[in-house]
């Protein structure tokens, strides 16, 4: 193949950036996205949690740092305890594990949790139904200890 050839073929050739393909970017509905923030919200225990849609699945994500840890500094240490501010700095920098998630099926969602036995990973499906039942029976565990029961 000649030297043009080459260039021409280069030229008509769109853009050579790759992105990955999402196929699961918009099967969750915002609807039942704000279904599980809401419940997250009516909890004051997780109003440091997050969702987000993964696919075909919500996941409730679980920060790393948990404030009423920092707040245990003032009588560990005898101190004053941190500042609002350093905890809100604290949590801007936190990382977050999933901790669990809502998968659609044909017929409504599962629910699993996370384990944490040997190599840990997703439970199998604790639950399945509607996703207002199932966030309603479910979320209100998470960050508690009730949370290792479920089964």
């Amino acid at each position: 193949m000649c030297p043009m050839a080459t260039k021409s073929a280069r030229a008509s050739t769109p853009s050579s950036s790759v992105r990955r393909k999402n196929p699961g970017r918009d099967l969750i509905s915002a609807t039942d996205l704000q279904a599980v923030q809401g419940e997250l919200k009516r909890h004051p225990h997780l109003r440091h949690h997050r969702v987000r849609a993964d696919g075909d699945a919500i996941v409730i994500h679980e920060p790393d740092t948990r404030p009423e840890d920092l707040l245990q500094l003032e009588s560990i240490f005898g101190l004053g305890g941190p500042s609002q501010a350093l905890i809100e700095l604290k949590m801007a920098r936190t990382r977050y594990s999933p901790v669990m998630k809502f998968v659609q099926q044909s017929d409504g969602y599962a629910v699993y949790r996370m384990t944490y036995r040997g190599h840990g990973g997703w439970s199998y499906p604790l639950d399945g139904g509607k996703l207002d039942t199932l966030v309603r029976k479910y979320v209100r565990h998470v960050g508690t200890r009730e949370f290792f029961d479920l089964m």
